[in-house]
């Protein structure tokens, strides 16, 4: 109904869509962005403010009318030991270490 698979989506489920649907409709182009509408929903998350502007700026590159693509568990998996890695390189730097592979 909507042009792409909402469902798709973790933790959406036929029951949420249904309700958004039933709310707004399928054409929602009344919004100007994704912004808009998340927060007229009230789903956004609270912005850090300071000094009336916002402490962190993210810019969120999802566009309207794409499918969500779930790379699945493997993904994940592959990319985690990387990622520890980068964490822990400034952790032992900022101790005096230097970390180096060790053979396999």
């Amino acid at each position: 109904m909507s042009g792409v698979d909402i469902t798709q989506t973790d933790a959406i489920g036929v029951e949420t869509v249904e309700v958004v649907l039933s709310e707004y409709g399928c054409d929602l182009s009344r919004f100007p962005t994704e912004k808009h509408f998340v927060s007229h929903v009230t789903l956004a998350p609270h912005v850090l403010q300071s000094g009336g502007k916002p402490t962190e700026k993210k810019r969120n590159k999802v566009r309207w009318g794409q499918p969500y693509v779930n790379q699945g568990a493997a993904a994940y998996e592959n990319r985690y030991p990387q990622r520890r890695i980068t964490s822990l390189m400034p952790k032992a730097k900022e101790l005096g270490y230097q970390l180096t592979p060790a053979p396999a």
